[in-house]
């Protein structure tokens, strides 16, 4: 019986070897097969990895871009604005030196109009001065014709 057993239990290990090699075997190639997919993995992770670091350095080389074209554009249009400020500045101190020059046109105007006032006046002065004058001269004729004509009846 002994024997038996010893035979059992000694087939009992041969089958557990045999087991024991076939898990072996299906370990080692199931290790091989997860090494092999760990390692496909792996690298499809480096290059996913790769590709997202292409992508954003693109990305960012494409946002550096825009970033300095409106930046440009931004600039420009500060350069317009300005030029449009001072044009309207320029317009501005056109408007008021013309302003100030119809101004003072307006009280040369003005200044000529009362010159031509006091020149009016003085010779309506001048004039009546002239008539009087003349009246006065006429006057002094009469009374000098008067005076000869006396003379003359005088000497006769």
């Amino acid at each position: 019986m002994q024997e038996d057993q010893m035979a059992e239990a000694q087939k009992d290990i041969k089958n557990m070897a045999t087991k024991n090699k076939k898990l072996q075997e299906f370990y080692d190639k199931h290790s091989t097969i997860l090494a092999e997919r760990e390692s496909e993995l792996t690298a499809q992770i480096l290059k996913i990895k790769n590709e997202k670091e292409e992508s954003e350095r693109t990305l960012q080389k494409e946002l550096d871009s825009k970033k300095t074209e409106l930046e440009t554009y931004a600039g420009e249009l500060k350069v317009r604005m300005m030029k449009i400020r001072l044009k309207e500045i320029e317009l501005e101190n056109q408007i008021i030196d013309e302003k100030e020059k119809s101004e003072l046109r307006d009280e040369e105007l003005i200044q000529v109009k009362k010159e031509n006032q006091k020149q009016k006046q003085e010779i309506s002065k001048l004039n009546n001065t002239c008539t009087y004058l003349r009246n006065k001269k006429d006057e002094l004729d009469q009374q000098l014709k008067d005076l000869m004509n006396a003379g003359d009846e005088d000497e006769q």
